[in-house]
């Protein structure tokens, strides 16, 4: 199984603007031969901006694409992200989300 790595909308964002960190980050998980993925729903809080949206793009495409990167976020990933916001008592959302996505096993080409 590849090992998969969760970019919420900060590393996408320091992605976006150049960071050398988050940079750094992403060639030692090519390194280990993982894969970086981004919840549909970081999409949504970082994209929307046309005076920033095409860093966003750039950022996306350094993680192989749209396509490629973004993992939907359905029903049953909806229903998990809730339970793990209740039970952890976190109050973004989003962050519920990111963390039901770490639990994916079936996430496309993570087999």
């Amino acid at each position: 199984m590849r090992p998969a790595f969760i970019f919420d909308s900060g590393s996408l964002g320091q992605l976006a603007t150049g960071d050398r960190r988050i940079e750094i980050l992403l060639d030692r998980i090519r390194s280990l031969k993982g894969r970086a993925v981004v919840p549909s729903v970081v999409l949504a809080e970082c994209c929307g901006d046309h005076r920033h949206d095409a860093r966003y793009h750039r950022a996306l495409n350094a993680l192989g694409g749209v396509d490629d990167c973004v993992v939907p976020i359905d029903r049953r990933l909806a229903l998990r992200a809730g339970g793990i916001l209740r039970s952890s008592r976190m109050t973004e959302t989003i962050d519920g989300i990111v963390v039901a996505v770490l639990g994916l096993n079936n996430i496309q080409g993570f087999r």
